[in-house]
């Protein structure tokens, strides 16, 4: 793939964090999949310790699945297995992964769950009518 001049310094840039932050059909992810194998196969950074967090699961498991696609093409068959366990998530996944790691320390029951939208209005609701009660 060719990239535009601003994505390829988003490529080359490496000491740091990055935001990539475009419209639908912009090359985001083509942009994050070559940054992520870049940073793997040319400065030997391991595939665990590479944070990439995503608006939602299904941009997640694309990203997971072309980053993947790209070390295998590429002859990284170990790197491309180990891209399953990458730190690739949503805040929230990402939070969970952390809290369930740390359950112990944190204080929290390491089966926690993150509500879902309608968990989430649904407890906001009853607290809000209890408060309005007392």
């Amino acid at each position: 793939m060719k990239f535009t001049p601003e994505q390829q310094r988003a490529i080359d840039l490496r000491h740091g964090s990055l935001l990539v932050s475009a419209g639908a059909g912009t090359g985001k992810t083509s942009v994050l999949v070559e940054r992520f194998v870049r940073a793997v196969l040319d400065d030997g950074v391991p595939v665990d310790a590479i944070l990439a967090i995503t608006f939602t699961e299904k941009a997640a498991a694309q990203l997971t699945s072309r980053v993947r696609a790209r070390l295998m093409a590429l002859g990284a068959r170990a790197e491309a297995r180990r891209a399953e366990a990458a730190w690739i998530s949503t805040i929230h996944g990402f939070c969970s992964r952390v809290l369930r790691t740390h359950a112990l320390a944190a204080g929290i029951d390491p089966e926690f769950h993150v509500l879902d939208a309608l968990e989430s209005e649904r407890l906001g609701i009853d607290a809000f009518d209890r408060a309005l009660a007392e």
